[in-house]
């Protein structure tokens, strides 16, 4: 029988617990407006990421709104990536779609001015040279803890509470190797992160051959040692294997419950 194994950090200690229940499917959708948004989808498509349905929108005449309802029929998590402002009222009708069939909704913004307080999460990437990376970041933050199960995973009910009612949020990463990888990777992955009122999503990324309970342990301090405890609501953490980082840590992180009056997150 698989196994998933879910870890949950509180705010003194980290506690493991065992599933063995793994017949819960979640579908996502990802809808793209606009070249860059088109891009970065294609880009998760090209590494082998492909466990959404999706649909891409590069001209007016493209969006097909029975299309879209016909897609969210089937959806329990929505992705909304928009880098073209002529289609604001597109991507505000989607989530009135999203909210009537209440499919957990997220609108990936790259400037504050287009942020829907309709989304259950509006997260906030630079459209920069590393759109595509931070694409790809929220892909293993989100979608995968939902869909692999190894180590210790998560699933789409553990994260709901990321994510529903998490206005403005944003995404970090680190990497790191050597001695106290683990410790390093998290204090990168700190680095410009809200200390106040949050809520945090951790994912863990290392090989099989590293996974160390003692390393998780030094993460997990470097964690609680940058944030305000008192005042973070929830932690949910998870550990993935990827291989492809050899004897690299890789740490992600996502703050939702952001203030969006609070600039310095954003600019």
């Amino acid at each position: 029988m698989n196994r998933k194994y879910k870890c949950r950090m509180d705010s003194m200690a980290i506690k493991f617990d065992v599933e063995d229940d793994l017949t819960y499917r979640v579908d996502i959708s990802v809808i793209a407006f606009g070249k860059e948004a088109i891009n970065g989808v294609n880009n998760l498509l090209d590494n082998k990421i492909n466990y959404f349905k999706y649909e891409f929108v590069n001209e007016a005449n493209d969006y097909n709104e029975n299309a879209i309802v016909s897609l969210l029929k089937k959806t329990d998590l929505l992705i909304v990536l928009c880098t073209d402002n002529s289609y604001e009222d597109n991507v505000y009708h989607i989530a009135e779609l999203a909210k009537h069939n209440k499919i957990l909704s997220i609108n990936i913004i790259s400037s504050i001015k287009n942020y829907m307080d309709n989304y259950d999460t509006n997260l906030y990437l630079r459209k920069n040279k590393s759109y595509n990376d931070n694409i790809w970041m929220v892909f293993k933050c989100i979608c995968d803890l939902c869909i692999y199960r190894d180590f210790i995973g998560l699933d789409l009910w553990d994260i709901r509470p990321i994510i529903k009612n998490g206005k403005l949020a944003i995404i970090n990463t680190g990497i790191s190797s050597g001695e106290r990888r683990y410790y390093n990777a998290m204090c990168n992955a700190m680095e410009n992160m809200p200390k106040n009122k949050c809520k945090l999503l951790v994912n863990i990324l290392c090989s099989r051959s590293e996974c160390s309970i003692l390393g998780i342990s030094e993460s997990i301090d470097c964690l609680l040692n940058n944030i305000n405890t008192d005042v973070v609501d929830e932690c949910y953490g998870c550990i993935d294997n990827n291989e492809y980082l050899n004897k690299d840590i890789q740490i992600i992180i996502l703050a939702t419950g952001l203030d969006v009056s609070d600039h310095h997150i954003y600019e």
